[in-house]
């Protein structure tokens, strides 16, 4: 049987203190523990803990089942961060009751996956006798901190005592917990995207800290502290304040934190197309439904467009959900776009030098529809120029480039990318150069550019690309020339 050190006599705990203050559901690789069950798991013979290591001047008791001094810093620099940043600066209110000593249990061998933050008791929502339970057999350093942290500030925010039968709790405290995304939640959200319908609640950990992260850029940390304040004082449900601050300070409708969070999602990852991918033809014959889905919830069709030419013009109807379309290029340097989309509106994408076009409604939780609203595309040509004739020549000056459209609409103006092969095969791409352009005219229009800062002898690629009235792009054409000795 292996050694063991003493915790203290008679160590109780209750069920998950830190979770039952509001009732909010633990993680799937959570469960819950009785008193007696938490104390056996801190006692079982089965546990190797070594002497506490103290930190955080003795505020904080490490047991673990390692001798990692760099793990104990990374744990103490966490915790420090907690207090600083998340209690000090932006105001959330500690958990913990006055002088209370936090214990961490970190096992190195599996202990049943358990993550969980419990307590002796609670005391005016405050916790008497903290302990922090955790499995770090399949956690490497950033994830054992990574997990420490999320279960400290989901105690932070439990402790408001806010009604919340949604996910933002859950998702909040990731948030906090985690500024950055970690490659395991890219990949996590990555997965989730591909589907056909997202419903956040499912995925609190991955598309609902997104959804949060989403609402932080505008109302801000301390925004969201406020919601938490406010529907621990008066009893409402976390989520329409929540909403209702979003609301209150863009002047947006509610649903439009929606469409930003899902229009964000798909221009920061490129989900995998299969599950949720629709054709031409079944857009041309009405099977996407652009009703908005219930609840908090998203529905997604991806377009491939790396097959098709000319444009897509969409008219959303009247009775549809918000929307957005994201439109993704073959050139993989260029950024996503994003076009908006309201009930009744006419918008009209490119598909030159176009690869894919994500298309996501966003949920309505007050007004779902029970009616399908099957949004009207028609496929176009000649947009958003026609007969496009090109040149490229080199001259004394530098290169030029020429050419002549026959009509053109909706067109804001052109981008110029130049390309250059360095000696050490990397490509160096100038900054783009801006053309004007008429936004509509049905008579023939020519364009000249010319590049006074090429250097002599150069092998040179230009790449012209038509910029629409709602930015987005369309690939024009491209020229390879070598400029004059």
């Amino acid at each position: 049987m292996p050694s063991k050190t003493r915790t203290g006599p008679g160590l109780k705990l209750l069920t998950c203190a830190a979770l039952a203050l509001c009732g909010a559901a633990p993680a799937v690789a959570e469960r819950p523990l009785d008193s007696i069950g938490a104390s056996f798991w801190i006692d079982s013979p089965y546990r190797d803990f070594r002497a506490p290591r103290p930190i955080l001047s003795g505020r904080v008791l490490l047991y673990d089942e390692a001798d990692d001094p760099a793990a104990a810093e990374a744990v103490a620099a966490e915790l420090r961060r907690i207090q600083v940043e998340t209690v000090g600066r932006l105001g959330f209110r500690s958990p913990f009751a006055e002088g209370e000593i936090l214990r961490v249990y970190l096992t190195r061998r599996e202990a049943d996956g358990l993550r969980s933050l419990a307590a002796r008791a609670v005391n005016g929502r405050q916790l008497v006798g903290p302990a922090v339970l955790l499995d770090g057999s399949a956690l490497n350093s950033r994830q054992i901190v990574r997990e420490l942290s999320r279960l400290v500030h989901r105690a932070i925010l439990t402790a408001y005592g806010a009604p919340d039968r949604s996910f933002l709790t859950e998702a909040a405290a990731e948030l906090l917990s985690a500024p950055e995304l970690a490659d395991e939640d890219v990949e996590a959200a990555r997965i989730a995207a591909a589907g056909s319908e997202l419903e956040l609640r499912a995925h609190a950990r991955s598309l609902g800290r997104l959804y949060v992260e989403e609402f932080v850029r505008t109302v801000g940390l301390v925004g969201l502290r406020a919601v938490f304040e406010r529907s621990a004082e008066t009893g409402e449900e976390l989520l329409p304040g929540f909403l209702r601050a979003f609301s209150d300070t863009t002047g947006e409708p509610e649903t439009r934190l929606m469409v930003r969070f899902g229009a964000r999602l798909y221009a920061l990852l490129e989900a995998e197309a299969g599950p949720s991918r629709i054709g031409l033809l079944d857009l041309q014959a009405g099977a996407f439904d652009a009703a908005a889905p219930g609840g908090l919830a998203l529905r997604h069709r991806t377009f491939l467009a790396s097959d098709h030419a000319g444009a897509l013009r969409v008219r959303w109807p009247e009775d549809a959900g918000a929307a957005a379309a994201v439109v993704r290029y073959r050139d993989a340097s260029l950024p996503a776009d994003v076009v908006f989309l309201s009930p009744g509106d006419t918008r009209t994408v490119p598909l030159s030098g176009v690869a894919r076009v994500d298309w996501v409604v966003a949920g309505d939780h007050e007004r779902p529809s029970a009616m399908r609203a099957p949004a009207l595309f028609e496929a176009i040509s000649d947009f958003p120029f026609s007969s496009l004739a090109p040149q490229a020549a080199a001259s004394a000056e530098g290169s030029r480039l020429f050419w002549t459209t026959a009509t053109h609409a909706e067109l804001a103006g052109w981008v110029v990318f130049r390309e250059e092969l360095l000696s050490d095969g990397r490509v160096l791409r100038s900054a783009p150069q801006v053309l004007p352009a008429a936004l509509t005219s049905d008579e023939s229009y020519r364009y000249a550019y010319l590049d006074t800062a090429a250097a002599r002898g150069v092998y040179y690629r230009y790449t012209v690309w038509a910029v629409t009235a709602d930015g987005l792009l369309a690939r024009a054409f491209s020229a390879t020339l070598r400029t004059a000795d």
